[in-house]
């Protein structure tokens, strides 16, 4: 992408995001978004059709960055680690927490943990395509019961301020998928509930 266009998508962003989260603007308009990024109207309008491709192109820009940031780390099938991609992911999360928090808060927002969603299950599947045996219409299933969980997770503790820090987190979203529920039960059950099955 040219420098000059990435500048600009850039300014158009960080103004609209300024506006809705610190402004508290519950509605942003085009000419409001254009005033704060310096920029004129028809300018806008090169970028973006609505201020709701705002959000989506946010939303794409931070898997894009997943996504660099597991191809740097070289994750492979055989080297993935459960554990170090949440704390990825958390890099992420802690970077931009004022938006996500903003966008978990705002139901018109709810297709973009959706995208995540869809994109983080496409991750997933190609990465594991030929690890499993199993078809990909069952890897998606199995990628999308985790990730599913997984932004749940994220959400909730977004949305209501569990007293743990992000790095309990990473490691409890890992524990939970890499282990399954009988795996967190048979770690953490006291000594005449071990009769898990």
């Amino acid at each position: 992408m040219d420098r000059r266009v990435e500048k600009t998508k850039n300014a158009i962003m960080d103004a609209y995001f300024h506006l809705i989260i610190n402004d508290k603007q519950e509605k942003v308009t085009v000419t409001q978004i254009a005033k704060k990024a310096n920029i004129d109207r028809k300018t806008f309008y090169l970028h973006y059709t609505c201020t709701e491709d705002i959000v989506k192109d946010f939303a794409m820009d931070r898997i894009a960055e997943l996504k660099q940031m597991l191809v740097k780390e070289n994750f492979s099938k055989e080297s993935f680690s459960i554990l170090r991609f949440f704390e990825l992911l958390n890099q992420i999360v802690e970077r931009y927490l004022n938006i996500f928090h903003f966008i978990s808060l705002n139901r018109a927002y709810a297709y973009f943990f959706d995208q995540i969603k869809e994109m983080l299950i496409d991750i997933v599947a190609k990465l594991y395509h030929d690890f499993f045996d199993f078809s990909e219409t069952k890897l998606k299933l199995y990628a999308d019961f985790y990730i599913a969980g997984i932004i749940s997770v994220y959400m909730r503790w977004i949305h209501e301020d569990f007293p743990i820090s992000m790095q309990e987190l990473a490691k409890l979203t890992s524990d939970a998928s890499f282990g399954g529920l009988k795996g967190l039960l048979l770690e953490h059950a006291s000594p005449e509930n071990m009769d898990v099955e």
